[in-house]
């Protein structure tokens, strides 16, 4: 199967590279590496060394680094939990490093969805999918599914207890509610960390919404599938170029939005009418940032101060973000 080279996507001669330590995940990752080349021939076998055993494997923290150096490019790997991939690429790229994630797709649409709905945006962006392909699993790849001992979801009752990994909450909420609601169904929730299938032999739950790879625990507990939630798939992430501007633009949108429907009780409608007062917001605020910078204090959160000044002067003079992307690029 073709692999996109990596360096079509890390422009960067020094990176840190967080891939999974979670085992199902390193493994197939690992896999990936010397195809999308992170690792040649000979640069793998220490990292094979330490990730086939499955002692260090489980004990891997934050600081267990490997290095590995591919033609003029140097990738330091760092072996973390799957899920917190997105979370500490964002981490490390707040401390100004240059950091780039493997992960699994379904883990990085979860960490989306809950940053969503903390109204949180992510400055994170997927660069590259490589499709996961293995014949040994039941579907070619891991697929979150609705398991259960009956044959169909209509066979459940009209409130079933079902069992979810809390690693796919959010997913698993959309997909409750899409899916399961319209067929009558309105489960009672209870989340595990694993061991969901295990649930249902024991009598405590209905069903269960799990990743299923080999069939394995589900032959065992003698479970159906009902219904493929969605398959997986790995993701490289990284920093969203176009973040800071997709942020600003919609500042600006939020702002335009207040001239073609004011509202009397808005500060942005009288600013917006009012040139003096506007005039007067840009230079208070330019004045809170100075004072910012002297005492080293919330500097972001004055920095945004003037870009909603500056985004109330260009609406007011109608000036577009085009027309200020465009000079600074000829700049």
């Amino acid at each position: 199967m073709y692999r996109e080279n990596i360096s079509n996507f890390v422009k960067e001669d020094r990176v840190k590279l967080l891939i999974p330590k979670n085992r199902g995940l390193n493994t197939y990752v690992r896999s990936l590496l010397p195809q999308i080349g992170v690792v040649t021939g000979e640069n793998m076998e220490g990292l094979e060394r330490i990730a086939k055993d499955d002692a260090a494997i489980s004990s891997l923290e934050i600081d267990d680094i490997i290095m590995e150096r591919t033609g003029q490019k140097t990738f330091q790997i760092d072996f973390v939990r799957g899920g917190d991939i997105p979370q500490l690429v964002e981490d490390f790229m707040g401390q100004g490093e240059t950091v780039y994630g493997l992960t699994g797709d379904d883990l990085f649409d979860e960490y989306l969805m809950k940053m969503s709905w903390n109204n949180q945006r992510s400055g994170l962006k997927v660069l590259n999918t490589y499709d996961w392909f293995d014949e040994a699993a039941m579907y070619k790849r891991p697929a979150l599914c609705l398991m259960a001992r009956t044959s169909s979801i209509s066979d459940l009752p009209e409130k079933p207890k079902l069992a979810m990994n809390s690693k796919y909450w959010f997913i698993s909420n959309e997909y409750i509610e899409k899916a399961m609601y319209a067929l009558g169904k309105k489960p009672a929730i209870k989340t595990y960390s694993g061991g969901t299938e295990e649930t249902i032999t024991d009598g405590i739950n209905d069903c269960c919404i799990d990743i299923v790879y080999s069939g394995k625990s589900l032959r065992e507990n003698g479970l159906n599938v009902l219904d493929i939630v969605r398959f997986s798939d790995i993701v490289l992430i990284g920093q969203d170029p176009n973040d800071m501007g997709n942020a600003f633009c919609e500042d600006y949108r939020q702002v335009m939005e207040r001239k073609l429907n004011p509202k009397e009780d808005s500060l942005t409608t009288k600013l917006l009418n009012d040139g003096k007062e506007r005039r007067n917001k840009i230079g208070v605020e330019m004045m809170e940032l100075f004072s910012a910078i002297e005492s080293g204090k919330n500097i972001p959160g004055e920095i945004t101060d003037v870009m909603y000044a500056l985004n109330l002067l260009m609406v007011a003079e109608g000036i577009s973000p085009r027309e200020i992307a465009s000079a600074l690029y000829r700049r």
